[in-house]
């Protein structure tokens, strides 16, 4: 923790990006303006040729490949492939980062002497930096044309860095093809064509209504977006238009959505006793751990908020499913075979699917903060074909023992005990692990 301090001290705000690789073979448009050691400064440089260099804006602008104009890369040696450190839209703050570079990361990297180890201590320093200074911004999402796409957005319309960036789409407005950009609180719109620019930038928070419509009377490819004040924006063109729809309705009912979480209340018949809590916290490690043997390694990178808003959607129908309260969140889903033995005495509430027979059915098994669950494939006769033959709900203060159960080589489970003393087992073979999945 000291050495992460010690490391951003002093270090320009917004300017260090993930090191990403750059080949200046094919970017031709950047002339260098300062090349110390191993590092380069840079700055675009547009054509002369007026009419050129506005052929080449709307080329960036088409295929979204506009950056800021100043950037700062690694060449562990030449005509090796660079990396990209930092990148700013001015010339004062792209010199502050040049500055604490010749400050506090060259005099280091003169005492390596190998080309590789010197891009991985580089790069290992630019992580610690970006990880420490752009914690909760896009810089850290592990998709790099997400961060790329953010940058755009926030050079363009002005935002902070602080705003998180969904997703960026093709799509016309005013007859000018160009990119729409959603993020957490605003709709953007930008196009260059030769020289003409157009942008639009609406609060979510001012919108009254979205509605599908088709454009020509024929085409399924647009939306009109009506705000508080009776504007209306017409959007179209539009590849992707019921995904774009949905996330501009789920975004706009979030805040909605969070105090509906905040109302959701504990689990049915949760304890607050302290024995039950430790019962809970140790059951809950033991079911994680085996769940997450074919998981993968953690990372300090953040999902983009669109797979963070795919993943209350998921919860969200997990939640319905199963009946539990509106603020859980799915942790792991996996294909599983669940068995029992026949039992009279079982919990009616949680256990009210389950037959009472022997019981061997072959379904899917998930975990959330408080609960686990299974639902089985087979589905009731007709005509309650829809629900499921075994559907079982286990509170994870009712679970009393976990175990771990090998049943062959490429096969393994996990048995619970409960307060009413049943064992339940479920099987699985391994590499089934799917994360934060509830199959349709």
């Amino acid at each position: 923790m000291n050495e992460t301090r010690s490391a951003v001290k002093g270090v320009p705000q917004n300017v260090f990006t993930l090191p990403t690789p750059t080949d200046i073979t094919i970017t031709p448009f950047w002339s260098t303006i300062q090349h110390k050691s191993n590092f380069l400064l840079q700055k675009s440089s547009s054509p002369g040729n007026p009419l050129f260099r506005n052929l080449m804006n709307t080329i960036a602008s088409v295929f979204d490949t506009k950056q800021p104009p100043y950037r700062i890369l690694f060449q562990r040696e030449p005509n090796a492939m660079c990396l990209q450190i930092a990148v700013a839209d001015t010339e004062n703050l792209i010199q502050s980062a040049w500055q604490w570079i010749e400050r506090n990361m060259i005099p280091e990297l003169e005492a390596i002497d190998h080309p590789i180890e010197k891009e991985y201590w580089v790069s290992e320093k630019i992580n610690m930096i970006v990880t420490a200074i752009d914690s909760g911004t896009d810089e850290l999402s592990s998709d790099h044309n997400i961060r790329s796409a953010s940058r755009t957005f926030r050079q363009i319309f002005d935002i902070p860095p602080s705003e998180r960036f969904v997703n960026y789409y093709s799509c016309a407005y005013k007859a000018r093809q160009g990119w729409l950009y959603l993020s957490e609180n605003y709709i953007g719109f930008h196009s260059f064509i030769l020289g003409t620019e157009t942008k639009l930038l609406i609060e979510l928070k001012d919108i009254q209504d979205i509605k599908k419509e088709r454009s020509k009377g024929i085409f399924d490819d647009s939306i009109r977006i009506i705000t508080k004040d009776k504007e209306e924006f017409h959007l179209s063109n539009m590849f992707k238009r019921d995904e774009i729809y949905d996330i501009l309705l789920q975004l706009s009912n979030q805040a909605m959505q969070k105090l509906l979480k905040h109302a959701g209340g504990d689990a049915p018949g949760a304890s607050n006793d302290a024995d039950f809590l430790a019962t809970e916290n140790i059951n809950k490690r033991a079911i994680s751990e085996f769940m997450k043997e074919s998981g993968t390694p953690g990372s300090h990178l953040t999902n983009p908020l669109k797979q963070d808003l795919e993943a209350q959607k998921r919860n969200q129908k997990y939640c319905l499913r199963f009946r539990l309260p509106i603020n859980e969140n799915l942790l792991f889903g996996l294909d599983a075979t669940y068995s029992k033995s026949a039992c009279t005495d079982r919990e009616q509430r949680f256990l009210s699917q389950v037959p009472h027979g022997d019981v061997y059915s072959i379904g899917r098994i998930y975990l959330s903060q408080t609960f686990l669950t299974f639902e089985s494939q087979e589905r009731l006769p007709s005509p309650q074909q829809n629900l499921p033959a075994c559907k079982a709900i286990f509170p994870l203060y009712t679970i009393k023992r976990v175990e771990k159960i090998r049943t062959g080589p490429y096969t393994s489970g996990v048995s619970i005990t409960t307060w009413h003393r049943m064992t339940h087992e479920f099987n699985l073979q391994k590499g089934l692990l799917l994360r934060n999945s509830v199959r349709h």
